[in-house]
Order: structure tokens, then C-alpha cells, then sequence
């Protein structure tokens, strides 16, 4: 028997991303017609993995990586972008969790287990692919503010954005401390 209505169902809720603005830039005033959506940053963020990864000859479970990077914001489709600076971010996390094992249940039940366990394993970072996956998000963040404060002249979007992962230290001691390093002193005014 197929499964046609299950994956056509499924691809439609996928590509309400392509609808779904991510809301850090809305907050941070980048103009609204650039705004990227959460499938632009997927597709975005994919292809910088790629590059990295090759360019910088580091080993790791490229297929494993790009499906992560894939499904990783899914839930936004039906619950709007997460940012986490925001006051509800640990709400709209639990209920994304919610939503992204419903719309994994749409395929069938092997298929929808291992999309379901690889978007859990990019949560919890509890593996050295799901940690570069983070990294990588993070880093696409970074590298964008750095973008956006030169073409629209937005004053101190890198320093927040670059702070605030320095604050956290999500790049100290990593396999993307220099590349973030260069990043910093490259667009850090």
C-alpha cells in the first residue's frame, strides 16, 4: 500500500516555512521585505554546512547533518518562529514539541520514529553532529547580523548578536571557536 496522501500531506506542512518570517530580524528592525523566512535560513543554513564542512576538512555524518539541518525549525510551520530571546520561549518550545511528533505521524511509523529521534537528538545536542548542528545555527545567526548591520546600517545588530553568543559561550573551546573568532574580528566595528 502507499503512502502518497501521508508524504504530500506532510511536504504541504513543510512548506509553510517558506510563510513563517523569523522573527529575531522583525525584532531587531532589519526591513520587512528582506526577512528571511525559516525555509531561506534552512536553505541557507544547509549549504554554509556544506561549505564548512568541506572548506574547513571537518569529519562528520554529512547526510546525517543536512537532515537535521532539514527538519530542525519544522514545528515553526504550525507554531510560528521561536526566538529565544523572547519571554514565552520555553512555552512555544514545549509546544513545538508537541506539534513536531504530530507531524512526523503523518508518515509511516519507522520513517516518522527516525525523523522524530533525529529532531530529538538535534534538541538535546547529545551527540557530537547534533552539537555542530547547533553551532552551525548559531553561527548563520552571527554571520547574518554581521550582513544585515552593513546593508542597512543597523547599528550594534552584530555586537548584540556576536555578545550574546560570547556571553553564553557557545563558541568558546569548539570546532568553529576560529572561524567565530574571524567572524568577529571581521565584522566587529
Amino acid at each position: 500500500m502507499n503512502n502518497y496522501n501521508n508524504i504530500l500531506e506532510f511536504y504541504k506542512d513543510y512548506i509553510k516555512l517558506e510563510q513563517v518570517l523569523r522573527k529575531g530580524w522583525l525584532m531587531c528592525n532589519v526591513p520587512a521585505e528582506r526577512i528571511e523566512s525559516v525555509a531561506d535560513h534552512t536553505l541557507q543554513l544547509i549549504m554554509l554546512a556544506s561549505v564548512i564542512t568541506k572548506e574547513l576538512n571537518i569529519k562528520v555524518d554529512l547526510t546525517k547533518l543536512m537532515e537535521m539541518l532539514l527538519i530542525h525549525d519544522m514545528g515553526e510551520a504550525i507554531i510560528g518562529d521561536i526566538s529565544d530571546v523572547e519571554d514565552d520561549f520555553k512555552t512555544k518550545k514545549e509546544k513545538e514539541h508537541e506539534v513536531i511528533r504530530e507531524l512526523f505521524d503523518k508518515l509511516k511509523e519507522d520513517n516518522a520514529n527516525y525523523y522524530y529521534s533525529l529532531w530529538l537528538e538535534m534538541e538535546s545536542q547529545n551527540t557530537e553532529v547534533a552539537k555542530f548542528a547547533y553551532l552551525l545555527d548559531k553561527l548563520d545567526a552571527v554571520i547574518k547580523a554581521g550582513i544585515y548591520e552593513e546593508q542597512y546600517e543597523l547599528q550594534g545588530l552584530f555586537k548584540e548578536f556576536s555578545g550574546l553568543q560570547k556571553n553564553r559561550k557557545t563558541f568558546d573551546d569548539c570546532i568553529l571557536t576560529d572561524f567565530f573568532n574571524y567572524i568577529v574580528a571581521r565584522y566587529d566595528k
